[in-house]
């Protein structure tokens, strides 16, 4: 897994806990919170192999474009 898969899980992960009056967001390689709270690993794993598949789908997409032209 890349990094950059790391960091689009968290904010999958962020965004999702946000609301109408709290908001979460992702800034350079920490996460900004009032208080300390630990995140889900198990959620951060569902995230984290979303982001991965987004990854592949991506990667098929464009190996199947390169290849129809």
């Amino acid at each position: 897994m890349r990094a950059e898969e790391c960091v689009r899980a968290i904010k999958k992960m962020l965004a999702a806990r946000s609301g109408e009056y709290v908001r979460y967001e992702y800034l350079e390689h920490e996460v900004v919170f009032d208080e300390p709270r630990a995140l889900s690993t198990e959620e951060f794993e569902v995230a984290l192999q979303m982001v991965h598949q987004e990854y592949e789908d991506q990667a098929h997409l464009a190996f199947a474009g390169k290849h129809l032209n």
